[in-house]
């Protein structure tokens, strides 16, 4: 190009010199056709980190007040919210990136939206990026991103509206982890989905489950809860479980080894509640203490040290707890008296008491008293009260919070307090801003010391750096600042990890340093993690990070102090970005070095160079800025040029080209005086004071009041008058000429089918602004305008439509801007709630058996046309205690539910009552009946039995009312001549049987009585019968072993003596030989049961019997055993 076309260069060399600039990251650049005059500064575009300046976005604090109303459980995730309220509905905010709002949509929000589909819910959990919400009838929804399956739903698909959890039912706790989830159910077992890559799902494996499977080996478990990759539960004795990954000992049984299966916390007695961080654990003991364990990097163990723990131990000087949670490293408890204690990672302010500063022993949250319940977050937290208004505080850069102050802003807004500003510098999370007088206000994020005051803490309003002064230029860097001082002097203050403060370290400073052996210096520039600083001369210094060679000195070393960029001189600006560098020289030429992947150095390849080198065809450069990976340059003509990166319509020349490696033309008819670039978004002043934009506009950065992105240059209808222009990662900054103002758009709530009148308040400063037209807009459509009075408000009425969903509405009160003021637009909320409709509900009278089941009912109509409502939840109640709820309809009849219920002893007559606790719909309703509770007279029949000792018999009776009805499951004592045998259970017919294996020995052969006895209970009285049991003798079992001898010798006669069926020996008894029928010799059996005789034998050669004979006893019967005695 030439270094001047005809017609459209107005501007020389001298004019650039008065006019000289300084680029900031991702630049500062400022032109216009007259040195500018300090003005009124404005911003837009990402408020994550309150470097807007308006006093919304970023972290809070200290607690401030939700938008959040009427709930009475709350839980905070990574960077959500969520909320039950008493009517079962549940309620969500903050990052909704994966869904995990519930709301059907992707979209963040600032403010509470409802969930539809987790109606009829009784407790909420929020998990990393995804959420649960447990619902009366014991299931489970689940809803956002479903890494691992922690949905539960069999499957690894994102929801953005709740499913059912796959075959869980009887739930009645929940918890949620980072990426898995866990629930108790009604038997007292835990069930257990998502990631199990460290055992976290207890179920012996590592194997990841899609649907719930079971912990083994627990039981009477009462409570869960789930950290980053562990698992906890608490059983009825107030003992503790624990499973999962135990890096730094958070599952305290004393060791750092991992564990798929439950284990015993070592030492933990009487515990009444758990909470788990990323990788620690608490337990809450009955006698109000609290004891911690695991990684204690931040003193989330509360023992005064930053010491991990594998065993429990108290957490110091804490005592009168009554409930407590963790966040990814921060702690929180109740307290008996309503007030809140924190302690551990403080970095984003979670701990509320106005620091960033973290905690390693319990310390109050400022100005928290009254407080009902409690929830930590990662980084935020939320704390319930009981004048029903939810408190938060901590990081705020999603909208988790809920105080309505949204993360981006889309149209430009004043700064707060600002006036007077010559410079604007934006980092990646912070801005600067150079006063008349030389002095610099900084706002924003501040964790490496970035804001210059001497703390970490952030600023979401405008905030004196101290100790400067004198001050001519300034710039940002991604975490750290520099300001150029009129004495030529150069300071720095922030991050300091590659030595971009130039003070010969990499130690990190929070207040301004000087850089070290610099002087004559004019202006500044800053990218990521590199310096640089323009000499009186024209050389171009250099500092810090130069792993591209962006510090232009010929070589890829890091630089701890300033040292020249090789081969450039009489340079009239610079400009730097991420990771490369840019100067415009007295010629008119532009030079780049540096980083070079996407063409951005304009030289027509993708080579980085370590010392500058020129643009391609550049002649005629005026301004120049540096984006991430894209260059800007506005020529001395006007026109605006653009090469490099191309992703996100950068370069604004419309093209589908992804990259541009040396210089297009944008725009040659916009009169271009400055340009700005910021990550991936780029700016343009016009000489007429308005202001172009083009590229990436996730949060609003083109300042169009939209997030779409733009390839080709669009003006930002709301600025005029502006003289400076600069731009932050994915935020925007400008100066105007013209004053700004402010609309304050206060909170109001109304009921459907109501009037309620909407208020905007406009200053400038702090002064009123009278007689401006305001246009007032509810949730997108216009409502109506008003002029502001005396006091500076503005006011319109509306009457809300009778069928208007509760929930909150945004109100957008906006000023067109007049010549003495720019435009401006304020943001409020409108809460809406019902104009309920009345209910009935009908519980009627019940009659019942004591211990047995009784259906309790109830039958809900809307009033005014006896419609029965189905789907709604009535909780009964007897004698004032809850029993349970049904759901009208379930069981098929309209309007009705039912719940059975057994009936335990106790009074005759009881007091049911029956409850619909309302709906964003429907009034609430209640009614009363009386429970009858009877107790019946019961009969017994007994079974005579007959049988030998040692058979088997049958012991049997049968149990009926007294109006032969059988009683099924009761149990009957079965007793023998009154000592005890057996317990059983009636069937279905009332019969009790046992099997009676062996009658045993007794007083012999006789009768013996059968008693069975029903000992009663608070429905039936008590019964018995007795039978008879005839017990006949044991048939005797005798063997006998031949026997052969000569004649005349001795016959060891030999009987073996058994009872039949049990076979036991029977010692003791007498017994008669007999031979060839006479009786030889009569014995009594040994211990053994055998009889033995020495026979001297009489009888001549031959073959005789040989007998062995019983003559019976009172257990015995008579019996005999034969064989033969040889004589031979």
């Amino acid at each position: 190009m030439t270094t001047c076309r005809s017609g459209k260069c107005g501007i020389d060399i001298g004019f650039i010199l008065r006019c000289l600039v300084t680029a900031c990251w991702w630049t500062l650049a400022l032109g216009s056709a007259a040195q500018p005059g300090p003005g009124w500064p404005l911003a837009w575009g990402s408020s994550r980190d309150g470097q807007l300046g308006s006093g919304s976005g970023g972290a809070r604090l200290l607690p401030v007040e939700s938008l959040m109303t009427s709930a009475q459980a709350t839980s905070a995730g990574v960077h959500h919210s969520l909320a039950l309220r008493p009517d079962g509905s549940v309620w969500s905010w903050g990052s909704n990136l994966y869904g995990q709002l519930g709301d059907g949509t992707n979209e963040e929000r600032c403010a509470p939206v409802s969930v539809p589909g987790a109606s009829g819910a009784i407790a909420v959990a929020a998990g990393d990026l995804h959420s649960y919400a447990l619902l009366t009838d014991g299931t489970v929804r689940a809803w956002g991103k479903n890494q691992y399956g922690c949905l539960g739903d069999g499957t690894t698909v994102a929801r953005t509206s709740p499913v059912a959890v796959s075959g869980l039912t009887g739930a009645v706790g929940i918890a949620a982890a980072s990426t898995h989830g866990l629930a108790v159910r009604i038997d007292g077992t835990v069930r257990a989905w998502g990631n199990n890559g460290y055992g976290q799902l207890g179920d012996g494996t590592l194997t990841d489950r899609h649907t719930p499977v079971a912990v083994g080996g627990l039981s009477s478990i009462t409570a869960v809860a789930a950290g980053g990759f562990h698992s906890l539960a608490l059983r009825s004795d107030g003992s503790v479980r624990s499973w999962g990954s135990n890096n730094n000992g958070q599952l305290g049984d004393g060791t750092i080894a991992d564990r798929m299966s439950p284990v015993v916390v070592s030492g933990l007695t009487s515990v009444t509640a758990l909470a788990c961080g990323t990788e620690f654990s608490l337990a809450l003991k009955s006698d109000g203490t609290v004891w911690a364990w695991g990684d204690n990097s931040h003193g989330q163990l509360g023992d005064g040290t930053t010491t991990d723990r594998n065993v429990p131990a108290a957490v110091a000087g804490l005592s009168g707890v009554i409930a407590i949670d963790a966040g990814g490293a921060a702690c929180l408890a109740l307290k008996a008296d309503g007030t809140v204690v924190a302690w551990g990672d403080n970095g984003s302010g979670q701990l509320g008491n106005g620091s960033v500063t973290d905690a390693t022993a319990p310390a109050p949250v400022s100005g928290l008293s009254g407080i009902t319940a409690i929830s930590a977050g990662l980084r935020h937290c939320l704390a319930l009260r009981t004048d029903d208004t939810l408190q938060a505080w901590g990081e705020n850069a999603s909208g988790q919070l809920g105080d309505g102050a949204p993360a981006v802003r889309r149209s430009p807004m004043a700064a707060l307090g600002l006036s007077k500003v010559t410079a604007l510098a934006g980092g990646q999370t912070h801005t600067l801003a150079l006063l008349t007088g030389g002095t610099v206000s900084a706002w924003g994020r501040n964790d490496h010391g970035e804001l210059g005051d001497g703390t970490f803490v952030p600023q979401n309003v405008p905030l004196s750096v101290p100790g400067l002064s004198g001050v001519v230029a300034v710039a940002a860097g991604a975490h750290h600042s520099l300001a150029a001082k009129a004495d030529g002097t150069v300071w720095a203050w922030g991050l300091n990890d590659f030595g971009q403060l130039g003070d010969g370290t990499t130690t990190l400073r929070s207040t301004p340093t000087a850089v070290a052996g610099l002087s004559g210096i004019i202006a500044v520039a800053a990218g990521v993690s590199h310096s640089l600083a323009l000499a009186s001369d024209g050389t171009v210094w250099a500092w810090g990070f130069n792993g591209y060679g962006q510090l232009g000195d010929g070589t890829a070393t890091d630089r701890l102090t300033p040292v020249a960029a090789i081969g450039i001189r009489d340079t009239l600006k610079i400009a730097a970005s991420g990771y490369h560098s840019l100067a415009v020289l007295s010629d008119a030429t532009a030079w780049a070095w540096g980083r070079n992947s996407y063409g951005q150095l304009g030289n027509g390849t993708t080579t980085d160079s370590s010392v500058p080198i020129p643009v391609t065809g550049i002649g005629d450069a005026f301004d120049v800025a540096c984006g991430t990976s894209h260059s800007l340059l506005a020529a001395l003509g006007g026109e605006i040029l653009a090469w490099g990166s191309n992703w996100f319509g950068q370069i604004g020349d419309g093209s589908a080209a992804l990259t541009r490696l040396t210089p297009v033309l944008v725009s040659d008819t916009l009169g271009v005086v400055g340009v700005a670039a910021g990550d991936a978004h780029s700016m343009a002043l016009q000489s007429s004071g308005g202001v172009w934009a083009w590229g990436v506009n996730d949060h609003g950065q083109l300042g169009d009041g939209s997030t779409v992105d733009h390839d080709t240059p669009g003006p930002i209808s709301a600025l005029a008058g502006v003289t400076q222009i600069a731009a932050g990662w994915s935020h925007s900054l400008a100066v105007s000429s013209i004053r700004t103002a402010t609309l304050i758009v206060p909170r109001v709530a109304g009921a459907a089918g109501t009037s309620v009148t909407l208020v905007a308040d406009m200053i400038s400063l702090d002064d009123p602004q009278p007689g401006r037209l305001v246009d007032f807009n509810l949730d997108g459509a216009y409502i109506g305008s008003a002029v502001t009075d005396g006091t500076g408000r503005a006011t319109v009425s509306v009457v809300l439509p009778g069928v208007a969903n509760p929930g909150w509405y945004p109100i957008e009160a906006t000023y067109a801007g007049e010549p003495d003021l720019l435009a401006c637009t304020g943001l409020g909320w409108l809460e809406v709630s019902m104009v309920k409709l009345p209910t009935s509900l009908s519980v009627p009278d019940r009659t019942g058996t004591i211990t047995g089941s009784v259906t309790l009912r109830g039958y809900l109509k809307r009033v005014s046309d006896s419609a029965w409502l189905n789907g709604r939840t009535v909780s009964f109640a007897i004698d004032g205690t809850g029993v349970g709820s049904g759901i009208t309809g379930a069981a098929g009849s309209p309007g009705r539910a039912d719940l059975n219920w057994v009936i335990p002893s106790g009074p005759a007559l009881r007091a049911i009552s029956g409850t619909f606790g309302g709906s964003p719909t429907y009034e609430s309703s209640a009614d009363a009946g009386v429970l009858t509770c009877q107790t019946w007279a019961t009969k017994m029949a007994g079974f005579d039995r007959t049988a030998r000792i040692t058979q088997q018999t049958e012991l049997k009776c049968r149990l009926l009312t007294t109006t032969n009805v059988p009683l099924y499951g009761k149990p009957v004592d079965f007793f023998v001549d009154g000592s005890f045998v057996i317990t059983r259970t009636t069937d279905t017919q009332g019969y009790a049987k046992y099997p009676y294996y062996t009658v045993p020995n007794g007083a012999g052969a006789g009768t013996r009585t059968i008693l069975a006895r029903w000992q009663g209970n608070g429905g039936y009285l008590a019964s018995s019968k007795t039978a008879t049991l005839t017990v006949q003798k044991a048939i005797p079992y005798i063997w006998v072993m031949p026997r052969t001898t000569a004649p005349g010798g001795i016959a060891n006669l030999y009987a073996y003596f058994r009872r039949l069926y049990d076979y036991q020996q029977q010692d003791g008894k007498t017994v008669a030989f007999r031979v060839d029928g006479t009786v030889v010799q009569s014995v009594v059996t040994d211990a053994g049961g055998v009889a033995r005789y020495a026979y001297p034998t009489v009888e001549a050669q031959g073959v005789y019997p040989l007998r062995c004979e019983f003559g019976g006893d009172a257990w015995v019967d008579t019996g005999y055993g034969e064989t033969t005695l040889t004589i031979r």
